[in-house]
């Protein structure tokens, strides 16, 4: 359906795979006033069995935060690609499944509309 107001927050999932920046210039273009969320959701592989395997926590705590690390700066590359300045848009990476942390998100925020 049609929108019947302006977008005011759109979020926009994001996975780095060659989709990713289309999906960004998409949401500009269709929203180009609205603030901008861009999300990254991650797991961290094997978590459950490295932690059962007696890995310490404090070890894949800091796995965990490399993983973010890495998210935000390829989200950092990915914004600069599709021409958004610095600090022009919400970027939240978080550790989870990325069904779940887009319906949150997008309730968490009141997005109006997700970008795909």
């Amino acid at each position: 359906a049609d929108a019947t107001a302006p977008y005011r927050r759109v979020l926009a999932p994001v996975d780095f795979s060659a989709s990713s920046l289309p999906a960004l210039r998409l949401a500009r273009r269709v929203a180009p006033d609205a603030e901008l969320v861009l999300l990254h959701s991650y797991e961290v592989p094997f978590a459950g069995k490295l932690h059962y395997a007696g890995v310490a926590d404090a070890v894949l705590e800091r796995y965990a935060g490399s993983a973010r690390q890495e998210a935000y700066a390829r989200m950092a590359a990915l914004c600069e690609a599709a021409g958004f300045p610095p600090g022009s848009v919400r970027q939240t990476v978080r550790e989870g499944d990325p069904s779940l942390d887009i319906i949150d998100l997008q309730r968490e925020l009141a997005c109006d509309l997700v970008v795909m």
